[in-house]
């Protein structure tokens, strides 16, 4: 192994982690503390145990993960490509990145503008099957029956949690969900 590998990652990285799980912890163990469950409904809590817990989740992630990547800096003999190129700068977006920025400002409007009317189960399926067709690139077999059994199952994760969802046509009800 040459030089140019190190096997300690920066010590700014290592607070940075260090300083989101003290944080994560906090605000877990306070969440806590409001209570989970109200009876048979979501208590206060319950969001922000959720959150917090998926926040100590990845400052775990980040402070195991970045412990054991080693990190390379180029030597004499192997130049840095971009050493001289502004870090700031970014390039510009293209006319296909603007078009699909673009589309999905306005498919967003979809779900915002019909879950009252046709409510929750049709709006959220075409919503995230159309992301999935026209921004992922995924065949139209595969992403409407993926996106139906996902919306389907946090429509039950929520009726079994007493979360009700706009459903103006009674599917969920028809559903048995």
């Amino acid at each position: 192994m040459s030089e140019a590998v190190r096997e300690k990652r920066p010590i700014a990285e290592r607070i940075a982690a260090g300083v989101l799980l003290a944080l994560s912890v906090l605000l877990l163990t306070v969440s806590l503390g409001y209570g989970f469950f109200d009876g048979n409904r979501p208590g206060p809590g319950m969001y922000p145990t959720i959150i917090s817990s998926g926040l100590l989740v990845a400052s775990l992630a980040w402070l195991c993960a970045g412990a054991r990547a080693p990190e390379t800096r180029p030597t004499e003999a192997e130049p840095a490509d971009d050493a001289d190129a502004p870090i700031d700068e970014q390039p510009p977006i293209d006319a296909i990145g603007f078009r699909r920025i673009a589309f999905v400002v306005a498919w967003t409007l979809i779900p915002l503008l019909l879950l009252e009317t046709v409510g929750y189960l049709i709006s959220l399926t075409g919503y995230v099957a159309g992301l999935l067709i026209v921004i992922g690139r995924s065949r139209i077999w595969i992403a409407l029956p993926a996106t139906a059994i996902g919306v389907l199952g946090t429509a039950y994760g929520a009726n079994a949690l007493g979360i009700v969802l706009p459903d103006p046509l009674n599917i969920i009800q028809l559903l048995g969900l």
